[in-house]
């Protein structure tokens, strides 16, 4: 007599649509509606409502759109620096919340694709491990398992698109940008005999940029210095238009880098973001917000950026916090 099978538990609808979007971006020749609800197990109606959810996202966040062929296929379009900036966060994503449906389904259709490149963009194991090492320790942590799985997956896919000739292009002031960071040269190391052009050289600096978690106690850089002081100066900036003081300025400071660090990024490489805040902030505290763009606009013209209204508001947001907990919001 055998045991009854438990059932698969259903996924939630995070894990639906971090999955699907990994899955668009799976090596298949063709991806209908009902190729994707089988991935997820889900009916067509679920499948179709996530896929409009996933499609406001991209266009939002990445600038990119998800359109229906007349083949009943979906595919995104866009430019490839938009796609990549899309595909790393939701594969990091998708290892975090379902990563066994990766090992189910993207890793077997990648493996299979990768069986069948030219031998000069076959890297061998060992090359994959030396890679993986020397990248992991530009991250200024320990790495995690998912930072390791993600790695291996996305070090595959950008040689594949090698061999496709699909890259991402930069412009002058993004080049700049990243051409000057430490990563940069640390990168070109690591790298130095795969077969991989400039540009993507310049798309590894940035990766190794978007992993970092940033932490004004573990500063190193040139880079990390110059913005710990222009956080410091914000911080004075603000304290004069609003004339008050805070009376723990380097907690502050802190919260501040590491979000400051993350949002020059987005901005020099126009990723949005989600800000539920938003309205409330602007509807009900006019005069924070005045307060926090008048702080930050030396910033901004030092670093060539001017932050969207979302970005604005979630600084706003941090002095809020700050001014709460000091009893001086009025």
């Amino acid at each position: 007599m055998s045991l009854p099978t438990p059932p698969v538990p259903a996924l939630s609808g995070s894990q639906r649509r971090s999955h699907l979007l990994l899955m668009l971006f799976a090596p298949l020749p063709s991806l209908s509606l009902v190729s994707l609800s089988r991935y997820n197990g889900e009916d067509l109606p679920t499948t179709r409502r996530d896929l409009v959810h996933i499609e406001s996202e991209m266009r939002r966040i990445y600038h990119l759109s998800l359109v229906v062929g007349h083949d009943g296929n979906y595919r995104i379009e866009g430019n490839v620096l938009n796609k990549r900036l899309c595909l790393i966060e939701g594969m990091r994503r998708t290892l975090r919340l379902c990563p066994d449906k990766v090992n189910r389904y993207f890793l077997p259709l990648q493996q299979h694709q990768w069986l069948h490149l030219p031998a000069d963009y076959q890297i061998t194991d060992e090359q994959f491990e030396a890679a993986i090492t020397g990248y992991t320790s530009l991250l200024e942590r320990p790495p995690s398992a998912s930072d390791v799985a993600f790695l291996h997956l996305y070090l595959r896919y950008v040689l594949m698109q090698c061999h496709a000739r699909e890259q991402p292009e930069f412009n002058q002031h993004q080049l700049q940008w990243l051409q000057q960071k430490a990563e940069y040269r640390q990168v070109l190391d690591i790298f130095r005999l795969w077969p991989l052009p400039e540009n993507e050289l310049i798309g590894f600096t940035l990766l190794a940029r978007l992993l970092k978690t940033p932490n004004q106690t573990g500063v190193r850089s040139d880079d990390d210095r110059q913005l710990l002081q222009e956080v410091k100066n914000i911080i004075r900036r603000f304290e004069q238009v609003a004339q008050t003081t805070f009376h723990q300025p380097e907690m502050l400071a802190g919260q501040l880098f590491s979000h400051l660090s993350a949002a020059l990024e987005r901005c020099h490489f126009r990723v949005g973001i989600d800000n539920s805040l938003q309205l409330e902030v602007e509807e009900k505290y006019p005069r924070l917000l005045r307060t926090t763009r008048a702080a930050v606009m030396p910033l901004e013209a030092a670093y060539r950026i001017r932050f969207p209204r979302e970005e604005l508001g979630l600084i706003a947001v941090i002095f809020g916090a700050w001014l709460m907990q000091d009893n001086d919001l009025q």
